[in-house]
């Protein structure tokens, strides 16, 4: 039986040690990552938008990476049920290796919050890092704020970025508190953001409270965050996802979207008309013979 069970389990532990490197390799990684960024020199240089999107998608990574160990203890009483069958079998008791890789293993899968503590613990080691972070921060509100995203999965991660990074900007070397009186980033506007979408999707069906994030913070203040306040969860989820109350604004929307398709459509096919007409206009004589076009038609 208990050969059994290492036969059918050893593929899938092996895949638990397989999360346990990556987690530590990708986390040193990052870091050396941000320290590049920081460098005296490298400070004067400019961080493009796609450079902080990706710092920003492995932030996200490493959130949900985080949030999913937290949540399933499944793994832990799999591999405490390994451990008993590898040990009733001793074979493991004389490779010291083997060994130190169990005793690792176990350490990571009961330690709550390891990759966060890890991962935080590292950016704080590095001068500097919250000027990048806030950066990120900066980044990811301004694409949510002006709907620069085409899918629901990358609305909800700029969203994930925004909350966990303020997690990991607030500490030891920065408040953002302090942080936002210098107006390096704005929790007024984030806090907007929070009560737009207070809950977000995870991974599959497992969802997050965005406001989770921000109350694990050192310097939380309870006063600048409406989206913490008791039961304002429940309040905003109920404003949000009652469809009945959205029915104006969502048909305001779509006109403002057909208006705008049908000017780029008109511009368009005016542009593509003059050219097979050998025909060389400015913008203006396009929207002029738009507008002399709608007048005919009136008539």
């Amino acid at each position: 039986m208990y050969q059994a069970t290492l036969d059918v389990m050893k593929p899938h532990i092996q895949k638990l040690k397989d999360f346990m490197y990556f987690h530590e390799s990708a986390i040193t990684t990052f870091c050396s990552e941000i320290k590049k960024l920081c460098h005296p020199e490298r400070k004067k240089d400019f961080i493009s938008e796609t450079h902080l999107l990706a710092l920003g998608k492995c932030i996200n990574m490493f959130a949900v990476l985080g949030s999913l160990k937290n949540m399933k203890a499944c793994l832990n009483n799999d591999f405490a049920f390994y451990k008993r069958a590898e040990t009733f079998l001793k074979q493991t008791t004389n490779d010291a290796r083997a060994l130190q890789e169990s005793q690792n293993l176990t350490m990571f899968l009961a330690t709550h919050d390891i990759i966060t503590t890890k991962l935080k613990a590292g950016l704080e080691d590095i001068e500097g890092s919250d000027e990048v972070l806030a950066d990120i921060i900066q980044q990811a509100c301004y694409f949510f704020e002006f709907k620069m995203y085409v899918l629901p999965k990358e609305k909800h991660l700029l969203l994930k970025v925004i909350g966990f990074t303020l997690f990991l900007l607030d500490g030891k070397n920065a408040n953002v508190n302090k942080l936002d009186q210098k107006r390096r980033i704005n929790i007024n506007k984030i806090d907007k953001f929070f009560k737009q979408l207070p809950v977000v999707p995870l991974y599959g069906d497992m969802q997050i409270s965005l406001i989770s994030y921000v109350k694990n913070c050192p310097h939380f203040d309870a006063s600048k965050w409406s989206c913490a306040s008791e039961n304002a969860e429940e309040k905003i989820g109920m404003m949000q996802y009652n469809l009945t109350g959205k029915i104006d604004s969502i048909h305001d929307e779509h006109v403002k979207f057909m208006s705008e398709l049908s000017k780029i459509n008109n511009e368009l096919v005016t542009g593509q008309l003059c050219k097979t007409l050998g025909i060389s206009i400015g913008h203006n004589s396009v929207c002029n013979l738009i507008n002399e076009f709608a007048e005919k038609n009136r008539s």
